[in-house]
This record gives structure tokens, C-alpha cells and sequence, in this order.
């Protein structure tokens, strides 16, 4: 049977996508998130993959800080063997998410430090890249930005439909896709998960993204 799979970087929307899509399925189509890197040339056969793509830079800094207090990624201020072997015997997140806030926020030069020690474009799960690496017969698109692209490959009786971030709240623009892809999906309502300005740490996510725009670290431009 047909699947649709979600498959974007880390801080893309998959999460708003992919629950948009599952609120709003009638037809009872088999439905996956999964991150690009996880996409594969069997999973993807006789299927449709929708791949959100956002600002990069914007990525690396909402990935920094979903994970920031996350010892297992190592990008954490967290991430040393002795926090890893805490984190691997409790499994308690809400720990580091105190200790975090206990000695870290509002530590502004820390943030910013451990940020800039680190090329987040290693990270495959902060890069768009990662379904073009992970299937190597995919080409590099001309990505047109508020709008979505998609690429029909006869081979696997698949469709790949690249989607700017930017149209995720854009119910018209989302149902075009939709139908275009002969979906049998209305969505009624914009749904957006794992939001930043609304977590414990919103002004340390606030005051780094503001310290790095202002050394000219983002480009409004910059898709790849």
C-alpha cells in the first residue's frame, strides 16, 4: 500500500507536518516521520516522501537549543561521560532541563561559546542534505522558496515533494500540495509542535539568536 513519509532534518517542521497530515486523514493512508538521513531506496518504494526545507542556519541554532540540554548529542553543554551515564541510567530529561537552567541560563557568553566551538554542518540530522546523501540518485534541486517542488521517479513508483518551511503555515499553499499529489487530504487547521519561544529556555534562545544575528550569521537566502 501507498505510505507518505515525513522525512526532515531535525527543527524543520516534520513534527507540524506530520500531525497535520495524521488530524487530517481520512483515508487512513499509512503515515511516518522519520529524519532524512533514515530514508531509504527500499522504504521509499511506492510511496510519497515530503521533505521540509528550512533555513539552514536557522536549523543549526533551533537544533542547538532543542538539544542543548541533552547530554547524548554533542553539541550539549552537557556532554561528557559522566552526563551520559547519568542520562543512560534515569532516562530523566526534566534532571538536565533543571540543571540547565540552574547553571547555564543566563549565561549568555557560555551559550554563545559552546555554540561557536562547534561546524554544525557535520551534523546530518541539522542539514537538508541528508535525503540527497542518504539516496544518491536524488539531484540537487532548483529549490523555489515559498512553494514546493515535486520530483516523480518511475523507478520506485515514488514522488519526492521538497516543501519550503515557510508555507507550513500556509493552509492554502498545503492544500495545493496536496491535491497536486492526488492526496485525499484536507488540512482544516495549521498545527505547529516543539516550539522554542514557548519553552523553558525562550530567552536564551532569544538573546543567542539575536547575538549571532547581529555578527551576520544568518542569510535569509541561504537554502541548500
Amino acid at each position: 500500500n501507498m505510505k507518505i513519509i515525513v522525512a526532515g532534518s531535525f527543527r524543520s517542521g516534520s513534527s507540524s507536518l506530520y500531525n497535520m497530515l495524521v488530524e487530517n486523514n481520512k483515508t487512513n493512508f499509512e503515515i511516518l516521520k522519520i529524519h532524512s538521513c533514515g530514508v531509504n531506496e527500499e522504504l521509499i518504494n511506492d510511496s510519497i516522501v515530503l521533505v521540509p526545507i528550512r533555513n539552514e542556519k536557522e536549523i543549526q541554532v533551533s537544533g542547538y537549543f532543542q538539544d542543548i540540554h541533552s547530554p547524548v548529542y554533542e553539541y550539549s553543554v552537557f556532554h561528557d561521560e559522566e552526563n551520559i551515564n547519568i542520562w543512560n541510567e534515569n532516562k530523566d530529561l526534566n534532571f538536565f532541563k533543571e540543571k540547565f537552567i540552574n547553571e547555564y541560563s543566563g549565561q549568555d557568553d557560555l551559550i554563545y561559546e559552546n555554540f561557536k566551538r562547534f561546524d554544525f554542518s557535520k551534523f546530518i540530522d541539522l542539514r537538508n542534505s541528508g535525503i540527497l546523501e542518504t539516496l544518491p540518485f536524488i539531484e540537487k534541486i532548483s529549490f523555489k522558496k515559498h512553494s514546493f517542488e515535486i520530483i516523480y521517479y518511475k523507478k520506485y513508483k515514488c514522488k519526492i515533494c521538497f516543501i519550503d518551511f515557510k508555507i507550513l503555515n500556509n493552509i492554502n499553499v498545503l492544500n495545493n500540495m496536496l491535491n497536486n499529489l492526488k492526496l485525499n487530504i484536507k488540512i482544516e487547521k495549521i498545527i505547529v509542535c516543539n516550539r522554542l519561544d514557548e519553552s523553558d529556555f525562550k530567552n536564551d534562545y532569544f538573546k543567542l539568536k539575536e547575538r549571532l544575528k547581529n555578527e551576520g550569521f544568518f542569510d535569509s537566502d541561504y537554502y541548500n
